[in-house]
């Protein structure tokens, strides 16, 4: 586990804070005995004793559980456990000199955006200024009525029904 505190040295890179990326995923996948994944990740007992007691780390656990409920080991798990990964590679790109001057741009702005610092993100492109926006939905259907589950009946007023007489 790295315990780097974050500098403005750019040897130093911000992914490596905290524990892998991987970790919460292999407990919630239950792929090996806890034992064995924390011998697998190289973590001392007080290492993994100290992990365990983050609430941060516990949440994660807790996320990865729901989300390998929900989707399983799918595709879309194992790229956001591959663009975990990447953060690395981008990081170490971006502060390379050697790397063209425009793929260090696009990856700045990407990781920008992503994070959610672009303007675009802050002008509310992705949901409107106040948060996820809203929606209007007009059914041109007749009126009616459905039960509910619990007991309780729907009202579906045409919009002909809101025009003043």
């Amino acid at each position: 586990m790295n315990t780097n505190l974050a500098t403005l040295d750019t040897d130093f890179d911000p992914a490596t804070l905290g524990w892998p990326a991987s970790l919460p995923l292999e407990i919630a996948l239950r792929t090996a005995s806890p034992a064995a994944i924390r011998e697998a990740y190289n973590l001392s007992l007080e290492e993994w004793e100290y992990l365990k007691g983050l609430p941060a780390f516990r949440q994660a656990v807790e996320d990865a559980v729901a989300r390998t409920k929900e989707e399983g080991f799918s595709y879309r798990t194992k790229a956001r456990m591959q663009a975990e990964g990447l953060l690395q590679t981008s990081w170490s790109m971006i502060h390379n000199t050697t790397v063209p001057p425009a793929v260090r741009a696009d990856l700045i702005k990407f990781t920008a955006r992503v994070a959610g610092y672009d303007s675009a993100s802050k002008a509310g492109v992705d949901g409107g200024a106040g948060g996820s926006g809203f929606s209007i939905n007009i059914n041109l259907a007749p009126p009616a009525t459905a039960p509910r589950d619990d007991g309780t009946m729907t009202i579906t007023m045409s919009p002909m029904d809101a025009l003043p007489a």
